[in-house]
């Protein structure tokens, strides 16, 4: 059993799990992890049913909320939320390098410079869900772990919300019947000679996609939102606990059933699909057969009788007009 580390840098991570919590609605004020007694312990116990009849999917993240869920040791039990900043990442990689603990979170309401794979522009606006997770790995192997585990944190949060047909695209979408749900990207740093990985999420919550003024038409033709496939809001503060909640759990177990997990979620195995190399005048791309995952969590795919082994950080993959058809 694989098990990560609950305090670094000086931080510590009191027995009972207490919540460090920072809030603040200035994107360029400083980040402090504090320490809040109010919600020390508050997550072994159900959510609060006075703050969910207050509960408004356009009002800023509640914490407290969140925290009344949370079932873990160490992800998500330091939180810093803002109404707005630019970019989760970018203010995740800078409390990193002050000594942010293994675990924490940054959250905010919108973003105004998130960002995809490829380095593609993320849009996010309130009632959706946008946070960066940083991670503190012992070994260099748990990233590959931690790339996977996160995957499947989402989309199980998404089959517990209702919308069971969410899969995983490999590497790092989630959808569902077509269009996107959920991307992340993972960055991986060093600061003073110690690793850090950091988990980018932008999740589609409560926002209506296809009737949004501040969208491109891209976005609006190929995204969509719990909100939209179930008719009704979600509550952003038990699906991202749900999300740690079954990410630190999956930490703790061996890479092999991880990869299981994450294989019998994926929506390209067994199925043809189209491969498009990421940085080259390729639009055609070529055809080959989904065939399985390597212990790193890269893609096996086979074209004709040969087997190839692809990285997500040089191709990009879709499924074929015809499989698109079947699901």
């Amino acid at each position: 059993m694989i098990r990560l580390p609950s305090t670094l840098a000086g931080a510590a991570l009191c027995p009972n799990c207490s919540a460090k919590v920072s809030s603040s609605s200035s994107s360029s004020s400083s980040s402090h992890i504090q320490q809040s007694n109010s919600f020390a312990n508050s997550y072994k116990s159900g959510p609060d049913e006075a703050m969910r009849r207050n509960y408004s999917h356009n009002s800023s993240f509640n914490v407290a909320l969140f925290q009344s869920q949370l079932r873990t040791h160490s992800i998500g039990r330091y939180i810093t939320h803002r109404v707005e900043v630019d970019s989760t990442m970018i203010t995740s990689k800078r409390d990193a390098q002050e000594g942010a603990p293994h675990g924490s979170i940054v959250i905010a309401d919108r973003q105004t410079q998130g960002r995809g794979r490829a380095d593609r522009k993320w849009f996010s606006s309130n009632g959706n869900l946008a946070f960066t997770l940083l991670l503190r790995p012992l070994q260099f192997q748990l990233m590959f772990q931690m790339n996977l585990a996160m995957a499947i944190a989402v989309v199980e949060a998404a089959h517990k919300e209702g919308v069971t047909d969410a899969k995983i695209k490999w590497p790092n979408d989630v959808w569902v019947k077509g269009k996107k749900l959920m991307g992340y990207i993972v960055d991986s740093d060093t600061h003073e000679d110690k690793l850090f990985t950091l988990i980018g999420v932008g999740m589609n919550l409560n926002q209506d996609m296809s009737a949004s003024s501040d969208l491109p038409d891209e976005v609006k033709d190929n995204a969509v939102s719990l909100r939209t496939l179930l008719e009704k809001s979600v509550e952003r503060e038990s699906v991202l606990a749900n999300i740690c909640n079954r990410f630190e759990d999956l930490l703790q177990r061996d890479m092999s059933d991880v990869l299981n997990v994450y294989a019998s979620h994926s929506l390209i195995i067994g199925r043809t699909i189209i491969v498009k190399p990421k940085r080259r005048e390729d639009p055609e791309g070529y055809e080959a057969q989904a065939i399985g995952f390597t212990k790193e969590g890269m893609l096996q795919i086979k074209v004709g009788e040969e087997v190839k082994i692809l990285s997500g950080e040089e191709v990009m993959v879709r499924l074929s007009e015809y499989e698109n058809k079947l699901i």
